[in-house]
């Protein structure tokens, strides 16, 4: 009878308004911060208060896709709970929801690969590749094509130390969408009209990865201006290199005003092609020397008893390394390079680099024999030695203050990009020449959007506005709760 009447008191009813009254304010706050969390995922409610706009859209970047409408789609290789907890990861994501905010024809998705494996394995492109969870794939989702990248590919790094000097996931981002939506086709040419075979494998492989293939023949045809690649796959002839009477240019010289304008070259030739001099010429001056009519001999790395068929060494220095090295670093098992019939080339700069008027060039071997190689000329043996059997050679230099290049790829075997090494799974040669198709046309580079420092990172505000908010933060909020605290136990004593 006394808890009934206890209930029935001032002090209870008051009481249990005040307890129900704090129940569904706490209910309150957790629903309000559910709702506005989820808000600012989908609207991005925040404030870049950092003095590069670290957190923001650049206009560039507004601009270059205003025009866009092809769906896109940028995938994250992990839950969305494991993405915008890393402190990498996160800015990545973030760069992504402001591109999805901000255009409709971009979505942000996510793949599990550990519990959905299967999803993820059509982002491969090689035999060797992988999936990573840290991988980001940006996909056109009407041609189904897809460029992927690795986490350390959205920032910027110093080629010395290795540090990480920013992020440039904008403009990495905008270069992929640019190059998956592109009206214009890139084009890979291979010449014609020098006796030269037809690469079927090496033309499919291009073609495969978005390129446009078609055969010129530079003694009466320019080539286009959204060329990358040109490709001179086993000539018997040489290509012209004298300009003629009327003024035109001669063969060599549109390769040159070709690479002058960042495309990029590709040359097969083997021991038994005939002498090109005014070609072999020109590759010199990148720092390419065939061995004429000579050819490597290597068995203590043979797949044959005669010793042509080699099995190549991977580089591990130089730009060449480069293009094997997701099979160096992630394969236990590494899968062979063939190189077979191959002419030895040397590489005749002696420094890192060659400065080429406003340009620099470097060169490194791609594959090489074995120390104990022979080299063999008309069957005569002219020395032992370890041979560079792939090169690749690169220019680099400045186009309205953003470094590009120009790469010359040359192999001393035209049974390098043959079919049964390049469409075989048990090889790298299909993995190679991708990467250094990678390198030759699959990265268009918007150069307007500059990568964003992290040394800049700073809040961009005052002394005085900080020193505001500190006291607004520090002082002004708490008396508020004290005094409210007050104010209840005074009331609550008088019930």
């Amino acid at each position: 009878m006394m808890n009934k009447e206890l209930f029935k008191t001032k002090r209870a009813r008051y009481g249990s308004v005040a307890v129900a009254f704090t129940v569904i304010f706490i209910a309150a706050i957790i629903v309000f911060n559910v709702i506005f969390t989820a808000l600012s995922n989908k609207y991005g409610f925040f404030v870049d208060m950092t003095d590069n706009s670290m957190y923001s859209l650049s206009e560039e970047t507004k601009n270059l896709l205003a025009d866009v409408r092809e769906p896109v789609r940028i995938i994250f290789m992990s839950p969305e709970e494991d993405i915008v907890t890393g402190v990498y990861t996160s800015l990545i994501w973030n760069l992504a929801k402001s591109l999805e905010r901000e255009f409709d024809f971009i979505t942000v998705d996510y793949i599990d690969t550990i519990s959905n494996p299967g999803l993820s394995s059509k982002y491969t492109t090689t035999t060797a590749e992988s999936v990573f969870m840290t991988d980001v794939v940006v996909e056109q989702v009407s041609r189904g094509t897809f460029l992927k990248y690795s986490q350390s590919a959205f920032f910027m790094y110093d080629d010395e130390s290795g540090e990480m000097l920013g992020f440039n996931g904008e403009l990495k981002f905008v270069s992929a969408i640019l190059q998956l939506t592109a009206k214009d086709e890139m084009i890979m040419y291979y010449t014609t009209g020098h006796g030269e075979t037809m690469p079927k494998a090496l033309i499919e492989l291009f073609t495969n990865a978005g390129f446009k293939a078609k055969q010129i023949d530079l003694a009466h045809e320019d080539l286009d201006d959204d060329a990358r690649v040109l490709i001179i796959y086993d000539p018997t002839y040489d290509f012209i290199g004298t300009a003629a009477e009327d003024g035109a240019k001669s063969e060599i010289d549109k390769i040159d005003d070709f690479l002058d304008a960042f495309g990029n070259l590709m040359v097969f030739v083997n021991p038994d092609t005939p002498a090109l001099p005014d070609l072999y010429e020109f590759l010199e001056e990148w720092g390419i020397s065939y061995k004429q009519s000579t050819i490597v001999k290597d068995k203590a790395s043979s797949l044959t008893t005669d010793g042509y068929t080699i099995s190549a060494t991977y580089t591990t220095e130089g730009l060449g390394s480069s293009l094997h090295k997701h099979i160096r670093e992630n394969l236990e098992s590494q899968p062979m390079a063939v190189v077979k019939r191959a002419m030895p080339i040397d590489i005749l700069y002696a420094e890192k680099w060659v400065a080429i008027g406003d340009a620099q060039r470097d060169v490194s071997a791609v594959l090489t024999s074995t120390p104990s190689a022979e080299a063999v000329c008309r069957g005569v043996l002219v020395g032992t030695d370890t041979y560079n059997l792939v090169t690749l050679s690169r220019e680099s230099r400045y186009d309205k203050n953003t470094l590009r290049y120009s790469y010359v790829f040359a192999s001393g075997s035209t049974m390098f990009a043959d079919e049964t090494y390049l469409n075989s799974s048990s090889y790298s040669n299909n993995d190679i020449v991708y990467n250094m198709m990678l390198n030759m046309g699959l990265d268009k580079v918007p150069v307007s959007i500059d990568y964003k420092k992290f040394d800049d990172s700073t809040l961009d505000i005052t002394t005085k506005t900080a020193t505001a908010w500190t006291v607004v933060l520090a002082v002004v909020v708490p008396v508020v709760v004290l005094g409210a605290g007050l104010l209840v136990c005074t009331r609550r004593k008088h019930l």
